[in-house]
């Protein structure tokens, strides 16, 4: 750098005219002046363009810009100036970078001055100029080193501020890797790096599995992730890896694994999801794929082994809209596909109904039937099959069915067809009868049940409940293989209640018949002449009969006037009124009475009293 420097007449001249912020410049002037100018005003202009002028031949300039520094000389020889470039002192941006054997490259990035003094760190300084190929300095270990770069331009005062960076040189560079590929759109993808301070990477791609990999940008640690636009997503997948720069030679050094980006593809077919994608392992550390539905975003609906490239997914609902994600898994780093979506389908009818089961009510009767297997969501037609002829008694989203009034002590039969979400519907059915329980019972208490046999369950019937209950809460189950039963009862209850339970061969609800009350006959009797002589035959009037709770006998005589009263069966008429006995005739009587069934039973009539 030469001074001093020349005025434009050359009658003056400066110490400086270039320089950061803070460069003070000293006029001097030359004997080539037209005159002796110690005195002679100087205009020094600021920053804002506005000049001032003084005598003090040193001025410091704190602003950057340019500048004019003019003298006024007398005598009407005019104005002498000469032009001040100040820049604005702002420390050079550079990138250091490791390279094998201990050395360093200097990338100095900066772009506003002429030249560049390099400090090493070891007390040696180089200086470049601006587009001259990277100093390289090499060291004995990887001690730290602290590198400083400031910029100098061409016959400016060396005074700008320097930038600094510490570095532990490498004798080897570690490698980079990508982190995750992610598939945002049909022309972009996002890629996250994991990437080593102080060392050039370049990222590399190819299409399609190929094996001529073209490089994209070069990377660095203050680069995490980029987006990559202008790809054609949709007809071809793409491979990326990190190739590890030795900054000092421009040679690669190492690299890493590829990860690839996934085409996926989805068809829909009858019944089941056909999901197939495209990709590829050109390192061979593709370890499976992990397959996730947007019903289930966080959990994979199934993961693949590397090899494969397609999977079926059966577990659908029709008339269903499904996307599906891949991500490939590549040990810690992973690549994402787009998600590719479809609506399901089926045009298979939903399996009949195999097992159905009837429970009679008072004038109802219940149907609860079994779904069909890998059956999802299905409502159900139900119908009364009268004869072969389908009379449509309503409709169910729920595998059970109440029907409408019924005659309880006939057997009903029914069908249940079914329809699934895609509107296939199937008319077959198991056709399902209820059981019609009937009975009687004799005067000697002999009771006979019958009853048709259940149909509605595929592999049948394994036997019959019979279920007999009293209105006091006992009760008792017999257990058959036939649709009759026959039994004489001998307990001291009028009213018996009996149902059937069919039980079937599978894990089903059980089918239950109508309910019948059996009544036994409560057997009333009564003499219509009594001899009250003594001789313990037939010596006094009474009413005779089972399960009576209730009793009341009145006796009268010709006149209509009661003689006699009794509420117990055990207390008979004697024939007499007060102790004396009544002469020989005819009475009349009423008897009402209650039985455990609850009826009313009254009885009149007239009985003759006779005495020997």
């Amino acid at each position: 750098m030469a001074q001093p420097f020349p005025s434009a007449n050359g009658w003056f001249e400066v110490s400086a005219i270039r320089g950061c912020t803070g460069t003070s410049v000293t006029v001097n002037v030359t004997p080539s002046a037209p005159i002796d100018c110690a005195a002679c005003p100087i205009e020094w202009r600021d920053g804002s363009g506005n000049g001032h002028v003084t005598t003090n031949p040193t001025h410091t300039y704190n602003q950057a810009g340019e500048f004019y520094l003019r003298i006024f000389f007398q005598n009407d020889n005019g104005p002498d100036s000469v032009l001040i470039d100040i820049n604005q002192s702002e420390p050079p941006e550079f990138d250091l970078y490791a390279c094998t054997g201990f050395r360093v490259s200097v990338d100095i990035t900066d772009t506003n001055y002429d030249n560049y003094v390099i400090e090493d760190g070891l007390g040696g300084e180089v200086t470049i100029a601006q587009g001259d190929p990277d100093p390289v300095f090499s060291y004995g270990n990887n001690a730290s080193r602290t590198i400083t770069v400031r910029g100098l331009d061409d016959d400016a005062v060396d005074n700008c501020p320097g930038n600094s960076q510490d570095i532990n040189p490498l004798n080897a560079l570690p490698a980079g890797s990508i982190s995750t590929v992610n598939v945002i759109s049909e022309s972009e993808v996002v890629l996250t790096y994991n990437l080593a301070d102080n060392i050039l990477y370049r990222l590399q791609i190819v299409a399609n599995g190929g094996s001529a990999y073209a490089p994209l940008k070069f990377l660095n640690s203050s680069t995490s992730s980029d987006t990559i636009r202008n790809l054609d997503l949709v007809d071809n997948h793409y491979c990326f890896r990190i190739a590890t720069m030795n900054a000092c030679d421009n040679i690669i050094d190492n690299l890493s694994p590829s990860i690839c980006t996934i085409i996926p593809n989805l068809n829909t077919q009858d019944n089941v999801n056909e999901l197939s994608w495209e990709t590829s392992d050109p390192n061979g550390v593709l370890t499976g794929f992990d397959i996730y539905r947007d019903d289930d975003p966080t959990n994979p609906l199934v993961t693949v082994p590397a090899g494969n490239r397609s999977f079926s997914d059966i577990d659908i609902i029709c008339n269903t809209e499904y996307c599906y994600t891949l991500v490939g898994q590549y040990g810690s780093s992973t690549s994402t596909s787009t998600s590719v979506c479809g609506t399901s389908f089926s045009t298979v009818p939903p399996d009949p109904i195999e097992n159905i089961s009837a429970i009679v009510n008072e004038n109802t009767i219940t149907l609860n039937w079994q779904a069909p297997s890998a059956a999802t969501s299905l409502s159900y037609t139900i119908f009364k099959n009268n004869n072969g002829q389908l009379i449509q008694q309503g409709t169910s989203d729920t595998t059970i069915f109440v029907t409408n009034e019924v005659d309880p002590l006939m057997s009903h039969c029914f069908e249940v067809h079914t329809q699934d979400e895609c509107g296939n519907a199937t008319s077959e059915s198991i056709l399902a009868c209820s059981i019609a329980l009937a009975g009687n019972i004799d005067a000697e208490d002999n009771i006979t049940l019958n009853w048709n046999e259940y149909v509605g369950w595929q592999n049948g019937v394994t036997s019959y409940s019979i279920i007999k209950s009293y209105g006091n809460g006992n009760s008792s189950t017999f257990t058959t293989t036939d649709t009759s039963f026959v039994e004489t009862d001998t307990s001291p209850n009028q009213v018996i209640i009996y149902s059937i339970q069919a039980n079937p061969a599978d894990n089903l609800i059980e089918s239950v018949s109508n309910t019948i009350t059996l009544i036994k006959p409560n057997n009333i009797y009564f003499p219509n002449a009594f001899t009250p002589d003594g001789d313990g035959l037939n010596d006094s009037f009474g009413i005779n009969g089972r399960f009576i709770v209730n009793f009341e006998l009145k006796i009268f005589n010709r006149w209509g006037e009661m003689i006699f009263t009794s509420s117990s069966m055990e207390n008979n008429w004697d024939g007499t009124l007060n102790g004396n006995p009544l002469p020989q005739g005819s009475y009349a009587f009423t008897a009402t009475m209650t039985d455990q069934a609850g009826r009313e039973i009254e009885n009149d009539g007239t009985i003759v009293l006779l005495r020997k």
